[in-house]
């Protein structure tokens, strides 16, 4: 198009006198221009002849004439050839006619026996671009001048080399000046014009790469480097060459072997040098943790955090939420941007800045930056590799990008075969740092500031160096003050914000050493000195060294003779030296007996012992029971602290002390592991499990059978299970010895002297439930156990309370009596923990307490009978803590030393659900399975539990439900509410790769030499490669033998797969429509099929809802019966499923999910039962993927020989025609709302920016707005196909292209 001229230009010429001026309309590649003429005082336009027709090169940015061909020149840009068509010689200087080869040697044109003298290239014509402004981030069209608006932006004035006036929204034609108080453009003293306005740049936007990181300027290509990092390609839409380095035009093919571009088979020039890609970089805010994007401006928010002005170099206002342009000023009382004394805009707002985010590292402590990689150094501890994705090295220095592999001895990264480059070494990785508050133990976020709390301790304000209020609750930004009487945060006399919530510090958390005294720091290890004592190895998981004195990181061993830490054969690093650990330090109280932990008050009780306080340096009130924080009083007769005259909050209450041996220690017997301890006055014996448990009772004989214990002075009698003789101050006594508790087996408590391991739970009688250490267990109304808050207490019997030891309960009145006086209140009982075992790293084994998950050389897990033991490489023994397994001899050895024989591991156990009657619901153990009123299960939360009648509750075991009260009965007593049931849990099996098959919970999934899926009956195994066998994991299958291999050692048998599940839905009475397993179909009002989430489901008249099993649909009402009670509302339908075919080549035949369309002898095409299948050229068998058709054996060959029968192809079924599926009724609107498209198909945004219709349900809508894809694939650019995304490449992916001509279709307008 061009423009319209305004007025008739006169026939004289004025051009002599007048200015001309250009605007520019732009187009693809031609340009349509525009004159205008000032003559006098009028301004005239003509249009203006197309200066840009001809050849476009490929950098867009050049063009030859018609009948010239574009060369790429030595400079790197182009040159024009001038003969159509023609050869590009490699010199980059000639060019040579078409059919002819450039013989650079003779400097001639070759084509066969003829010969010429070849052409000079002429350098090409710039086609008309836009104006880059001086900010580099604007651009204006070519015509145009770039001038700074008012904002501080760029504006682009309609004139070229215009005037651009000063207040910074117009402009004036050149050589005339800017009139800002009449609004007109001057030439001398005369008016010429009225001015023009200014219009916003536009902003140059670069191409965004894959990785969302990495930019290539608009007309480049983004290709992947050989680094794996993107690089820019300087041509648009190029093809990105396979070597890493290299890229080819739009259409062509690079050939790597001569580094040439082809088109077909011909030459057409030498291919490009990528150059790497800008990343995209925010300012750093001067915090170091806030971000604005570029062109953005850093302004601290009233808050003292940071914002982002949306302005560059902007003005930050005082008020901490405005900002202005450069070179302005803020006027905070109007609101306004001045410049001098002149008003020019309403200020900008500033938005929150964004906050820099690193890549935490595994061991949750170190860090790397957006981009990096964390890789484990050598030390044990992470660095960053400077890649995203990266391999790390086993050198534990190095690493390579992704999908390479590190060549250690060359140090290079290898990409198959191919070495593409030196690796790249790892630095330091940043260390997670936290504000340590004044009282060493708290800790806030970085960012964050302490501020004591009212209670004395620490809590963090959300503000950097922020005011801490004296309320004790409250703070406020930095140079604020807190107004305490309003609750508002004030600078000067001006209320700035609402002031903030300070939250709990976090508690520095120290690891523990065995010893329970010691401590190390996070991130430390525990190391025992030669002293005895424990030291600190600054590394995570380290090697402690023989020599008492030195550590080394995890996976390595300690040579003390070098004093090296080695990995396998070889040195990797100097040894590290451990530091004394800290102790655990307790407060001693006055009576030089008691003690309180760190952070603790020391207060005398009523009874006249020391109690703690848990705060430091608290004030204890009188009432010998109650203490307050620092600086406050107790008022004893409220039960609060006071500040002043002010209540600050309820007063604390004290905890009981721990007594010490008389030495300033807590008071304990330490047992010879070094590792256990059992209270004062107990005895440390050895129990069976090799562990040390506690006899209750002083200088004790720990019986043979390492279970029973008898007093001081009399002997075991195994066989009677007696103590037998004269016990020290007892006098001669034959008393029972007692069994310690299986806790397998409920019994009720036994009198005696059992044997209790160091710091255990107290178990209780139904074997589940457990207690803490000195509380006692006691039945709950609900027949499950619960804990009473004292020792030996007694259980009172409304199964609600317990009270001390040696009173009675009163349950009238809810005390507890010592003889016939009140002593106290009673207590109420909480609900006992439940046992736990250990879960074994697989996730579905467990050991019981106190053992130790150990790999079976079957690859699963067994149960050591020890904590913490030494798992033997045999795969069938363990050994305990600090020993070694010596397998030759079947011996644990401490250093040299013989010390017992090994221990045989058991068979894990498997954390099994109760499975509901349905086969498809489970429960927790220690749950009941009961039926719901929607006919599904729900979980009661109690063993053996009576399933009530109205579907929703239950009651405990021996009791009957009173629905009438919502009540549990037992006899004629009400014992208690009744408890809800809760969902069950569905049965999840894993989905094996085809999206078909699954396997069970604990199974692998592994392809058949069918090439369907099986299941290898062991969790993550290796699946070997004869299409029929498995083995654990960390091993190898040996074909050949039929064996599993570690190393090179021989471990057991194969397992072989068996079937894989398939993935079932029902089929509803159409043949079309399905529903999930466990779902119902039924019609809906619309005559196609629903689901009903029910089973076996009652399908309701209206065509809408559905009820369970057995009852039956009120549609008055919208309810379900059963009789004539209503018993749920009615559940509404889904829509059913489509059952979804494969489409044949041809349109019109189809076959199932999950086979291949495969062409029949007749031209028709068949289907094969195999995903992904090989067609055979027989035109009636097929072949799993990955192997070819011998024909003339029916033979399904892989490569080494393993061959299969093959698999007879079917008819496929018609295509169903086009118009019994696009039903009007349920046509799909566009969100246009004007576009509609036929049922299943998709709406999609043309080229146009206007909606068509995609013929595929749920479609991918290709971003050209030309073609689109089936759900599940991928629109690619190179070329325009639809693949797979496990295709990598698709532009060499031949059965992509195959995919091409069948997947990808046209967007279509309206029909």
């Amino acid at each position: 198009m061009t423009y319209v001229h305004v007025t008739n230009y006169p026939t004289t010429s004025c051009s002599l006198s007048c200015t001309i001026l250009r605007s520019e309309m732009r187009g693809l590649l031609l340009l349509p221009l525009v004159v205008a003429f000032v003559c006098g005082d009028t301004l005239y336009f003509q249009p203006h002849e197309n200066r840009n027709s001809g050849v476009a090169c490929p950098d867009r940015k050049t063009f030859c004439p018609d009948g010239q061909t574009c060369c790429a020149s030595d400079t790197g840009e182009y040159a024009c050839c001038p003969l159509s068509s023609a050869v590009c010689c490699s010199d980059k200087i000639h060019c040579c006619p078409m059919g002819y080869t450039c013989n650079v040697t003779t400097a001639q044109c070759q084509k066969g026996e003829l010969t010429q003298t070849w052409t000079p290239s002429q350098k090409a014509s710039l086609i008309s671009g836009n104006v880059m402004c001086p900010d580099g981030q604007h651009e204006c069209k070519d015509g145009q001048t770039c001038c700074k608006l008012a904002s501080g932006d760029w504006g682009c004035c309609p004139l070229p080399k215009a005037v651009c006036c000063s207040d910074g929204k117009h402009c004036c034609p050149e050589n005339t000046k800017c009139e800002v108080s009449s609004g007109k453009c001057m030439r001398g003293d005369s008016v010429i014009m009225d001015w023009f306005e200014k219009t916003p740049a536009l902003r140059a936007q670069n191409v965004v790469c894959p990785d969302g990181q990495s930019q290539c300027r608009t007309g480049q290509t983004c290709c992947k480097l050989s680094s794996g990092q993107y690089g820019c390609c300087p041509l648009p839409k190029a093809v990105c060459c396979s070597d890493g380095k290299h890229c080819c035009p739009e259409n062509t093919k690079c050939e790597v072997a001569s580094g040439k571009c082809m088109r077909g088979d011909s030459v057409i020039m030498d291919w490009f040098e990528k150059t790497p890609a800008l990343r995209a970089q925010n300012v750093v805010c001067p915090d170091g943790q806030s971000q604005c994007r570029t062109g953005q401006t850093c302004c601290k928010l009233s808050s003292g955090q940071y914002g982002c002005c949306p302005l560059p170099k902007a003005v930050c206002c005082s008020d901490g939420k405005h900002c202005c342009p450069e070179n302005t000023k803020c006027e905070v009382s109007s609101g306004k941007c001045m410049r001098g004394d002149s008003l020019i805009m309403d200020w900008f707002e500033k938005t929150p800045a964004l906050r820099a985010q690193n890549v935490v590292c595994p061991d949750g402590q170190s860090q790397c930056k957006t981009g990096q990689t964390c890789c484990k150094l050598s030390s044990g501890q992470y660095g960053c590799c400077p890649l995203p994705k990266a391999v790390c090295c086993s050198d534990g220095k190095h690493c390579c990008p992704e999908n390479t592999k590190c060549e250690v001895s060359s140090g290079k990264c290898m990409r198959g075969d191919s070495l593409i480059m030196d690796w790249f070494e790892k630095t330091p990785a940043l260390r997670a740092q936290n504000v340590v508050c004044p009282d060493g133990q708290s800790q806030c976020r970085t960012g964050q500031t302490c501020c004591k709390l009212s209670s004395g301790q620490y809590g963090c304000c959300p503000l950097p160096k922020a005011v801490c209020c004296s309320d004790g609750k409250h703070c406020c930004p930095e140079n604020t003050k807190c107004e305490v009487s309003s609750g508002k945060c004030l600078r000067g006399d001006s209320l700035i914000m609402d002031w903030f919530e300070k939250m709990p510090a976090l508690r520095a958390q120290n690891v523990v050493c065995p010893d329970g005294q010691s401590q190390c720091k996070t991130g430390q290890t525990c190391c025992k000195l030669s002293s005895g004592q424990y030291g600190c190895c600054p590394l995570p998981k380290a090697v402690c060294c023989s020599d008492g004195k030195h550590c080394c990181p995890e996976n390595t061993k300690c040579e003390v003779s070098s004093g090296k830490c080695l990995r396998g054969d070889s040195l990797i690093m100097d040894w590290f030296e451990k530091t004394p650990a800290l102790r655990a330090q307790n407060v001693v109280c006055p009576d030089g007996q008691s003690q309180c932990r760190t952070g603790q008050t020391c207060c005398k009780l009523s009874s006249g012992q020391y109690g703690c306080c848990p705060l430091p340096k608290a004030v204890c009130c009188s009432d010998g029971k109650h203490c307050c924080p620092e600086n406050t009083k107790c008022e004893v007769s409220s039960g609060k602290c006071l500040r002043g005259d002010s209540v600050i909050m309820d007063w604390f209450e004290k905890l009981p002390a721990i007594r010490s041996n008389g030495q300033g220690e807590a008071s304990s017997v330490m047992c010879p592991d070094g590792a256990s301890e059992c209270e004062d006055g107990q005895t440390c014996c050895l129990l069976a499990s090799g562990r040390y448990g506690c006899c209750p009772i002083q200088d004790a004989v720990c019986c043979s059978d390492h279970i029973h214990c008898c007093p001081q002075g009399t002997k075991c009698d195994i066989q009677q299970k007696k103590c037998i003789g004269r016990g020290v101050n007892l006098g001669t006594i034959t008393m029972e010895m007692i069994e310690v508790k299986d806790n397998s087996s409920p019994q009720q408590p036994l009198q005696g002297f059992p044997l209790t391991a160091l710091k255990e739970n107290t178990v209780c009688p139904d074997g589940q439930s457990e207690c803490k250490t000195g509380q006692t267990c006691c039945k709950l109304a609900s027949g499950m156990y619960g804990c009473c808050p004292l020792p030996k207490a007694v259980c009172c019997s409304d199964m609600k309370h317990c009270c001390p030891e040696n009173t009675k309960c009163e349950v009238s009145s809810g005390k507890c009596l010592r003889g016939d006086s009140v002593i106290m209140d009673w207590f109420e009982k909480t609900p006992a923990l439940r046992a736990q075992n250990v879960v074994c790293p697989d996730g579905q084994s467990q050991c019981k307490t106190g053992q130790t998950c150990c790999k079976l050389s079957s690859g699963q897990y067994g149960c050591c009978p020890l904590p913490k033991a030494v798992c033997c490489s045999d795969g069938k023994h363990c050994c305990p803590e600090n020993t070694k397994c010596e397998v030759s001899s079947g011996k644990c050895l401490r250093g040299d030393s013989v010390i017992m024989d090994w221990f045989e591991k058991t068979p894990a156990l498997r954390a099994q659900n109760v499975v509901c009657p349905d086969g498809q619901s489970q429960c927790r153990t220690g749950q009941t399975c009961c039926k719901l009123s929607s006919g599904q299960y729900g979980c009661c939360p109690l063993p053996k539990a009576v399933c009530c009648s109205d579907g929703k509750h239950c009651c405990p075991e021996n009791t009957k439900c009173e629905v009438s009260s919502g009540k549990c009965m037992r006899g004629d007593s009400l014992i208690m509410d009744w408890f809800e049931k809760t969902p069950a849990l569905r049965a999840q099996n894993v989905v094996c790769p085809d999206g078909q098959s699954q396997c069970r919970t604990g199974q692998t999934c592994c392809k058949l030499s069918s090439g369907q899926y099986g299941c290898c009956p062991l969790p993550k195994a290796v699946c070997c490669s004869d299409g029929k066998h498995c083995c654990p994991e960390n091993t190898k299958c040996e074909v050949s033998s039929g064996k599993c291999m570690r190393g090179d050692s021989v471990i057991m048998d194969w397992f072989e797969k068996m079937p894989a599940l398939r993935a079932q839905n029902v089929v509803c009475p159409d043949g079309q429509s399905q529903c999930r397993t466990g779902q119902t179909c039924c019609k809906l009002s619309s005559g196609q099929y629903g689901c009903c989430p029910l089973p076996k489901a009652v399908c309701c008249s209206d065509g809408k809802h559905c009820c369970p099993e057995n009852t039956k649909c009120e549609v008055s009402s919208g309810k379900c019966l059963r009789g004539d009670s209503v018993i749920t509302d009615w559940f509404e339908k889904t829509p059913a499923l489509r059952a979804q075919n494969v489409v044949c080549p041809d349109g019109q035949s189809q076959c199932k999910t999950g086979q291949t369309c495969c062409k029949l002898s007749s031209g028709q095409y068949g289907c094969c039962p195999l995903p992904k299948a090989v067609c055979c050229s027989d035109g009636k068998h097929c072949c799993p993927e990955n192997t070819k058709c011998e024909v003339s054996s029916g033979k399904c060959l892989r490569g080494d020989g393993i061959a299969l029968d093959w698999f007879e192809k079917t008819p496929a079924q018609s295509k169903i025609p086009a118009a019994t599926i696009a039903r009007k009724d349920n046509s799909v609107q566009c969100p246009d709302e004007k576009t509609t498209c036929p049922d299943k198909n998709t709406c999609c945004k043309n080229k146009d920016g206007n909606f068509g219709c995609c013929a595929y349900d749920n479609a991918v809508c290709c971003k050209s707005g030309t073609y689109c894809c089936p759900k599940g694939y991928i629109c690619d650019t190179l070329p325009e196909i639809c693949r797979m995304p496990e295709a990598k490449e698709a532009w060499k992916n031949t059965a992509n292209l195959f995919i091409q001509r069948i997947l990808r279709k046209k967007v279509a307008g309206q029909p």
